[in-house]
């Protein structure tokens, strides 16, 4: 048998089952996604600042308007408009950025107003209402749940960033008092809170609760938890010492997997599916553009692996560069794309 014939079973060998593979991974992924373009272009609006609600409500701010402070929109009711609350300044009005919405409509993130920010929350019931900070006038909120528990940062007396706990008729509190910073970035229903822990030794993904207090994951490595759900799921980003990064997948038994991205922030939902954008800056020689910014977007689950979300578009619709902005639990997705265009994508089953 020649060489030439030996290599060409050999690589036929390999290929068999490569090919065997990709089908079934391809014959898996029985979901597309339709596209919705909501008829947002005739409002002022930071379409890079909206939020997705768990009914598929789109919720962004108008930060321009003088009389309007956020919108609530949804397909077959159309869109809301929330005024602007009456104790707020005629004189130098702020933008109300929202951040987090629970299921029962209430809304959570910050007043801006220049170099200042304060945590808000809006109900249908009460309007806006300022959260308050930790004794430095400065404070976001990042997340609430259904018991209506907000966790964010907020500024202490002694100029530190420390993670808050907010609820109804307790006001704030520092669940971190003694760190050097502190972030928290997400809440469950159980009332676990999810972040990162900075100390004089290391900085950390921490998972935190009532009952067991401050706990850091046991990474070894600079991490951050970004999202946690109702089944204790955690995941978050990590840097290696070697320089590598990429997120962390993990639960509260310390059962942790990784997987290689580069920059990334990633979204938890409560089945268990993550989505998560990848994101390359462009190139410039002077106002000549040599590569665009390009967005990676990527669509996987606690358990299994992560494919491209473009895959699972229909290429009629021309959607390109596109940055996931935020994802519910039906699995609703919110993008826009570098040229600010938004669009909301909806699973569907995949058409033969």
């Amino acid at each position: 048998m020649t060489r030439k014939r030996k290599a060409i079973l050999f690589f036929t060998g390999f290929a068999i089952p490569i090919v065997a593979y990709l089908w079934f991974w391809h014959d898996k992924h029985d979901v597309q996604y339709e596209v919705v373009y909501p008829p947002l272009d005739s409002l002022s609006i930071d379409r890079a600042a909206c939020i997705l609600s768990k009914p598929g409500e789109i919720i962004g701010p108008f930060p321009d308007d003088p009389e309007l402070a956020l919108f609530i929109w949804h397909s077959s009711e159309g869109t809301t408009k929330i005024n602007r609350p009456d104790f707020e300044s005629p004189q130098e009005f702020g933008e109300w950025v929202p951040v987090d919405v629970n299921v029962h409509g209430h809304i959570v993130g910050f007043y801006e107003t220049g170099q200042e920010a304060q945590a808000f929350l809006w109900t249908p019931e009460k309007g806006f209402i300022l959260l308050g900070d930790l004794g430095g006038g400065w404070s976001n909120a990042w997340a609430i749940n259904e018991k209506g528990m907000v966790v964010g940062l907020a500024k202490t007396i002694d100029d530190k960033i420390h993670a808050y706990l907010w609820e109804e008729g307790r006001g704030m509190m520092d669940i971190a008092p003694d760190a050097q910073q502190c972030y928290a970035y997400a809440i469950n229903n159980l009332g676990q809170v999810a972040g990162q822990l900075y100390t004089a030794d290391h900085v950390r993904a921490f998972l935190w609760d009532t009952s067991i207090g401050m706990q850091t994951l046991d990474l070894d490595m600079p991490s951050a938890a970004y999202a946690i759900n109702d089944s204790s799921q955690l995941v978050g980003c990590f840097t290696h010492p070697k320089g590598s990064k990429g997120i962390f997948i993990g639960d509260t038994r310390n059962e942790t997997r990784f997987v290689k991205f580069d920059d990334c922030l990633p979204i938890l939902n409560n089945h268990g599916s993550i989505a998560l954008t990848i994101f390359s800056d462009g190139s410039f020689i002077g106002k000549h553009v040599l590569f665009r910014p390009k967005y990676e977007p990527y669509i996987g689950s606690v358990e299994g692996e992560f494919v491209s979300l473009y895959t699972m578009l229909p290429k009629e619709k021309g959607l390109e560069d596109i940055n996931i902005r935020d994802m519910n639990d039906r699995g609703d997705i919110l993008v826009t794309d570098t040229y600010g265009q938004l669009a909301l994508l909806r699973p569907i089953q995949k058409q033969e």
